[in-house]
């Protein structure tokens, strides 16, 4: 089926233990698919243990609360907008006066 100009979509393979078992490109393949992502949980492991120690320091040295710590971090980085915070906080007032 074609998806533009030019543009065929490719059929994907369909897993076959079979197929691994009695070919030793594809046990090779796998193997190293494995260790990537051994070594990819392993860093992402190492960078959530980093984050941690930053927000511990933050916290001791400054007294910054780490929550408040990694809104600053998404409203810096462009993950999050003033506007969308200000929103937030906007219906949550809606929230509690209604609940009052």
């Amino acid at each position: 089926m074609p998806r533009g100009p030019g543009k065929v979509k490719k059929a994907k393979p369909e897993f076959s233990i079979e197929s691994v078992l009695n070919d030793e490109n594809l046990k090779k393949q796998l193997e190293g698919f494995i260790e990537e992502v051994i070594l990819c949980k392993q860093q992402m492991d190492q960078q959530k243990e980093a984050m941690k120690d930053i927000k511990n320091e933050a916290k001791d040295s400054m007294g910054l609360h780490p929550k408040i710590l990694m809104r600053l971090v998404k409203l810096k980085s462009g993950e999050a907008s003033l506007d969308g915070a200000e929103k937030e906080l906007e219906d949550l007032r809606k929230l509690l006066e209604a609940l009052e």
